[in-house]
């Protein structure tokens, strides 16, 4: 079964705890009384059920950004910020967007646990970023995914991000960044 690594998670737990116990109730409420208990509990090293990791994004979304047009992706930047600020410092030792295109493929792993993540078409300022054989990854997450990929190419450096993502194919995810 398709998982999702925990740490997008626990990243939004931190993000909602400090905006304050009326926005924690909120997205709270938003959750299953069984997604609310799991969640509590869960750790970074965890795999999350993809259906699990979308209920919560749709609720960090509609608590964190309830009036914004493209709430899933400032959720997915706000996530990379506390993530790659945090558990996978690491990655971004030498924060160049080149340095992360060559390092798309380990963090792909490290998030997901199926699908066959590759770049491709990479430029001075542009890359494409693949999953394949990964039907499965809903609209939602490809969304938030678009905030999560600029988030990072931001903390490694890069202005005036851009990031498109190509619907057109489910054997084959593709978002272009482009950044300066």
């Amino acid at each position: 079964m398709p998982d999702m690594k925990a740490t997008d998670v626990l990243a939004i737990r931190q993000l909602v705890r400090e905006r304050g116990a009326e926005v924690e109730q909120a997205f709270l409420a938003r959750l299953s009384a069984e997604i609310q208990d799991q969640y509590r509990l869960w750790v970074a090293t965890e795999w999350i059920p993809l259906a699990t990791a979308a209920e919560i994004l749709r609720a960090g979304t509609d608590a964190l950004y309830p009036h914004g047009a493209r709430g899933l992706r400032q959720l997915g930047e706000a996530v990379a910020q506390v993530t790659f600020n945090g558990i996978y410092r690491a990655f971004l030792k030498t924060p160049t967007p080149a340095f992360f295109t060559k390092r798309f493929v380990a963090a792909w792993h490290a998030l997901y646990n199926r699908g066959i993540p590759a770049v491709e078409n990479v430029a001075a300022q542009r890359a494409d970023l693949l999953v394949k054989q990964f039907p499965e990854l809903s609209p939602l997450e490809r969304e938030y995914l678009c905030g999560y990929w600029a988030g990072i190419f931001k903390l490694a450096g890069a202005q005036n991000v851009m990031v498109l993502h190509e619907d057109h194919y489910p054997m084959e995810w593709r978002w272009t960044v482009r950044w300066e």
